[in-house]
């Protein structure tokens, strides 16, 4: 009986990831695998890839590090999994090694055909793409995404973006590319980004696709000034897009806690 019981654990034990060692990470990632704080700080020395059939979970608390300009991916043609865990008051954080200067030093976390991929309390920055959905309409939900070129890219994506904090990016906030890219942004902080908080592109054709960006915070609550921070068919009349976005709020629905970079988002 007690064979049994050992042979059962070993089962068990077999089909939990791999707790990865603590060091520079680069190269493809092929089996289940396990980011955890105790190896902190993950430093990215090389494009890493999650193969087919392969999930990366980073857990809360851990800081990945990019000292050039690298990527976090999953595969592009076949998709891999990642799965960002974070918790209120201790976020995944994702950001350039430490002695770089800040903004743009690395290239994106990319995400591929990959459905069940998620974001869950983590913060994004320094990066050109904050976070960027090529085909895969993977969850967004209390992550902050600040001093990237994009916060957000949706490239035929649709995913759902909530309760989260995305500023100063300096060409868009949120970009949505193609009009097969239709998001759900709600209960989000969206403002001081230099370009534009959201901007369309590539939206041609009839009939009008429309942008669910309601009840946001937009950093003011005048109409006319929410609208100049977004870019759309009322700036280009060959985009055949529109950010709807009705109902905002009129002070921040995101509280910030922060030591140094934000660590925890939640709602109110």
């Amino acid at each position: 009986m007690w064979q049994t019981a050992v042979w059962l654990c070993t089962i068990a034990l077999s089909a939990l990831p791999d707790p990865a060692t603590a060091d520079d990470v680069s190269g493809g990632i092929v089996k289940d695998t396990l980011w955890t704080r105790a190896g902190n700080p993950w430093t990215v020395t090389g494009n890493v890839t999650v193969k087919s059939g392969a999930t990366l979970t980073i857990e809360s608390g851990v800081e990945v590090l990019f000292n050039d300009n690298w990527y976090l991916w999953t595969d592009a043609t076949t998709g891999g999994t990642i799965v960002v865990q974070g918790a209120i008051g201790d976020s995944v954080v994702f950001k350039a090694a430490s002695g770089l200067p800040v903004e743009r030093q690395w290239r994106e976390i990319g995400i591929f055909s990959s459905p069940e991929t998620s974001f869950d309390y983590c913060v994004v920055m320094h990066a050109k793409n904050g976070i960027k959905l090529d085909g895969s309409d993977s969850p967004i939900t209390h992550c902050a995404l600040r001093h990237c070129q994009t916060g957000i890219w949706c490239r035929g994506a649709s995913p759902s973006i909530e309760s989260s904090w995305i500023t100063d990016c300096s060409f868009a906030g949120i970009l949505c590319e193609s009009r097969s890219s239709s998001p759900v942004i709600h209960d989000c902080n969206l403002y001081d980004n230099p370009g534009y908080n959201v901007r369309l592109f590539r939206y041609s054709g009839s009939p009008m696709v429309t942008i669910d960006a309601t009840e946001n915070w937009w950093g003011t609550a005048e109409a006319t000034e929410i609208e100049a921070s977004i870019y759309d068919h009322d700036d280009e009349t060959s985009l055949y897009g529109i950010v709807d976005y009705d109902n905002w709020y009129t002070e921040t629905p995101v509280e910030e806690r922060t030591w140094g970079y934000i660590k925890a988002l939640f709602m109110k």
